[in-house]
């Protein structure tokens, strides 16, 4: 149970706070999961842990029902949320957007959660464009239009996020890319 709760977090990788945020971890927990060779200590952190391997991670984390995902991802985004720390804005962004791509599967019409990671996602997307992390900016604001929905019902939101994909692209000199943002929205 505790490995697949721990299999919500990305990149295979979690501290025992994140942890605490959805379990109440223990050590001996911990270590029978390493000793099952499921969960590694991060050598460079003390306090992380890691899947040995993604597969294992995919195989826990596919397990999990999308009900199941849905409350997991919510509450790591809400205690995340809570410590209010602005470098956990990409965090809580993707946790929220795991949480509404869940919600959106059990319930296509109820769009408030997927409205709220979209806000998230495109906060996250103006800090790193402001501090001039344009990839990651790109992908945070990809990432809210596919969570945005079909492009015909698109609004001037989702304009204004395609001019900060262009504004990313210019800053990385992808100019054909930024042709396209400004003329086609369809080749993004």
């Amino acid at each position: 149970d505790l490995a697949r709760k721990a299999s919500v977090f990305p990149r295979s990788m979690f501290t025992v706070a994140e942890l605490s945020l959805i379990a109440a971890p223990n050590s001996a927990a911990l270590t029978q999961l390493e000793d099952a060779e499921l969960l590694v200590r991060d050598p460079e952190r003390a306090d992380s842990w890691r899947f040995r391997h993604d597969v294992l991670r995919t195989v826990a984390y596919e397990s999990l029902p999308k009900r199941e995902r849905l409350r997991l991802h919510l509450q790591v985004a809400e205690g995340m949320a809570a410590g209010g720390e602005d470098r956990n804005r990409q965090a809580v962004a993707y946790h929220l957007e795991q949480a509404a791509l869940a919600s959106l599967d059990l319930d296509p019409t109820d769009r408030s959660l997927a409205d709220r990671a979209i806000r998230a996602l495109r906060r996250a997307g103006d800090v790193a464009r402001r501090r001039m992390e344009s990839r990651t900016a790109i992908d945070l604001y990809e990432r809210a239009l596919v969570l945005a929905g079909p492009k015909e019902h698109w609004g001037e939101s989702e304009a204004q996020v395609i001019s900060f994909i262009g504004e990313s692209r210019y800053w990385l000199a992808e100019y054909d890319a930024v042709y396209f943002c400004a003329g086609d929205p369809d080749a993004l």
